[in-house]
């Protein structure tokens, strides 16, 4: 555990496993600080590993994992991201295959790609110009892998590509400013944007075959979404930490942030 005044310091991220276990992303001492410099969504569970982004090398970064025993050493993976930047990344775990999805920047312009754990390029996709103009005015700030393809959001558009990193179309949302996204179990996936006027955060589901999203309704908290347990996210409204089940709009207090002397 860290010291409490460098709790105070950091912003919140919390993750579930597959167990119904809570995590804070900087609640451990993962034994890669201060020269690894966590994002503000830079960390992602899969399995039983947290994966998170390696930002110790500017010029080249990368993805590591650790899993959550006392001892546990860092490992960052062998993937071949020489002269990448990462913008995004997830991981997707299948029939007992991990792959780890990056949207990122080299020489050669922006890409989608897929990797193995062991570091072998599955395949890599760059974006057509029409994606790339999109990309220089608003960047790709997260991405998810659900059962029916890959979905990469800007402020503005949600990105839709297939599991082979084929491009699908996109989803705008004129007028409005996308939040964060997040994989609801096998009830689908989600989207938290600011209204037209630019204060109330609304919940929306991404329908990825019609290509536009549905059920939109006014959701508290701040508009991160973090994975649950089955078929619920969870959500923050800066004090105390909810579990949300959008199917029924039924959301649980799990716990309060100042339980843990957790102030920010």
């Amino acid at each position: 555990e860290k010291p409490q005044e460098m709790l105070t310091e950091m912003s919140l991220q919390v993750c579930i496993d597959s167990t119904g276990k809570t995590y804070y992303a900087e609640y451990k001492d993962s034994q890669i600080t201060p020269d690894y410099l966590p994002g503000a969504l830079s960390f992602y569970i899969g399995d039983e590993y947290l994966y998170f982004k390696d930002n110790t090398d500017i010029m080249q970064q990368g993805i590591g994992r650790m899993t959550w025993q006392k001892d546990d050493i860092p490992q960052i993976l062998p993937l071949d991201l020489a002269g990448s930047r990462i913008d995004a990344f997830a991981v997707y775990t299948e029939n007992e295959e991990t792959e780890v999805f990056i949207v990122g920047e080299d020489v050669a312009g922006s890409y989608v790609a897929s990797y193995s754990l062991e570091g072998k390029e599955i395949w890599k996709s760059s974006f057509d110009e029409q994606i790339s103009e999109f990309m220089r005015t608003a960047p790709i700030f997260q991405m998810v892998v659900g059962e029916e393809g890959i979905y990469a959001i800007s402020a503005e558009r949600i990105f839709l590509f297939d599991r082979n990193g084929v491009y699908q179309g996109d989803v705008e949302c004129l007028g409005k400013s996308f939040v964060d996204i997040c994989c609801c179990g096998n009830e689908g996936v989600y989207v938290t944007y600011y209204g037209t006027e630019g204060t109330q955060i609304f919940l929306s589901q991404v329908q990825f075959q019609t290509q536009k999203l549905t059920n939109d309704r006014i959701i508290m908290g701040n508009g991160m979404l973090y994975p649950g347990k089955e078929k619920t996210f969870l959500i923050c409204d800066g004090t105390t930490v909810y579990s949300c089940e959008p199917s029924t709009e039924r959301i649980v207090k799990l716990f309060s942030m100042s339980d843990y002397n957790i102030t920010n």
